[in-house]
């Protein structure tokens, strides 16, 4: 058998670089001695321990203290290898992000193309809250039917399609919903595929209530599976570029559930930092989420665009009371786009809009 002095002495003379000796792993691996033998032939070793001094660990007086000298790495951890080792991590890491990419169906810019020859309907539509008891359904439900029914009405659908009351985020939201949210989530899947089947959804992007809670919490984001199940839908996440194509004539939409800059006396503002910061060549500037409308033409830069604010179906629910905030009245904005030339006629309501273009075009 061999002795703890003839470990030490091969210790010696076969060192871990950077050490004299060689650390107890390498002696253990080397010897198949048990950990407490090789780690008192590496303090031997590095002269820390005669071996007159060494004490059995089966003496009743036997105590370890582990010595600096033991902490050596081990050949395969030497400077020499190191960088060869976390270069094929970071390789394997950087392929796996690739791969995770290309999983992703959510883009931050889109194309969508309208084959017509008279102008279009672009119904933007946002907060929803379907399920919540101050919701007008009845309102909904009635926008719902004129979009597949209308020949010239195609949806941007901005976020916040049901309440998606979540107890971690939100318990007293929880008290306010008429069902549960598997079936407020049922329901709008449900409505909305013929939706996506008629090439009406020019673009889908999420709101807190249905999809970002969900997605935090269990890693499902609703949205992007309709998306992906519903074949060619449009997947903008937070938010990002639409290039509309009426007829011959492209539009660029700039369009968020939510961004900075809210300001509780001018509506406009949030989507006008928008368009400062992230993207100044858009013709429409779409923000939803504070459930106050806007409707209105800009100009800065030596430019012309539109900045459109969806209010939302929920009215007078127990946040906005307890916040001394008024009811406003429901608008969920109209555009009228011309397929030959870049003619954006707006309106603060989709019934206006769907008025008028009956009036000059059916």
């Amino acid at each position: 058998m061999i002795t703890i002095d003839e470990m030490a002495e091969w210790s010696r003379f076969n060192p871990t670089p950077g050490c004299d000796h060689a650390g107890f792993r390498r002696i253990q691996s080397e010897f198949g001695c048990s950990r407490s033998e090789a780690e008192e032939a590496a303090r031997v070793a590095s002269g820390s321990l005669d071996e007159s001094e060494v004490i059995e660990e089966s003496d009743p007086d036997y105590v370890r203290f582990p010595k600096e000298s033991e902490c050596c790495l081990p050949s395969e951890f030497s400077d020499e290898t190191i960088p060869s080792k976390w270069e094929d991590m970071i390789k394997a890491i950087t392929s796996h992000q690739e791969w995770l990419k290309d999983q992703e169906i959510e883009r931050s810019e889109v194309e969508f193309k309208i084959e017509t020859t008279v102008p279009v309907i672009l119904f933007i539509r946002g907060d929803g809250h379907l399920g919540n008891m101050f919701t007008d359904h009845t309102l909904w439900a009635k926008h719902h039917k004129l979009l597949l029914k209308h020949p010239a009405m195609h949806e941007l659908n901005v976020g916040d399609n049901w309440d998606g009351a979540i107890k971690t985020y939100m318990a007293d939201l929880v008290q306010e919903q008429v069902v549960r949210t598997k079936i407020q989530r049922k329901l709008w899947w449900v409505a909305y595929r013929p939706v996506a089947r008629q090439h009406k959804l020019v673009a889908l992007i999420r709101g807190q209530h249905d999809a970002v809670w969900s997605s935090d919490t269990a890693d499902f984001d609703p949205l992007e599976w309709f998306a992906d199940e519903n074949g060619d839908v449009n997947y903008l996440g937070a938010g990002g570029l639409i290039k509309l194509t009426v007829g011959n004539q492209l539009y660029k939409i700039l369009a968020r559930h939510k961004f900075s800059g809210n300001s509780a006396k001018n509506p406009e503002h949030s989507p006008r930092e928008m368009i400062r910061q992230l993207n100044n060549s858009v013709d429409i500037a779409v923000v939803a989420d504070r459930h106050v409308g806007a409707c209105a033409f800009h100009y800065e830069g030596g430019r012309k665009y539109l900045v459109v604010r969806p209010s939302t179906y929920k009215v007078g629910d127990k946040y906005a009371k307890e916040g001394g905030y008024a009811e406003k009245p429901i608008t969920m904005p109209g555009v009228i786009l011309w397929p030959d030339k870049k003619r954006i006629l707006p309106f603060d309501n989709i019934e206006d809009a769907v008025d008028v273009w009956n009036a000059m075009f059916a």
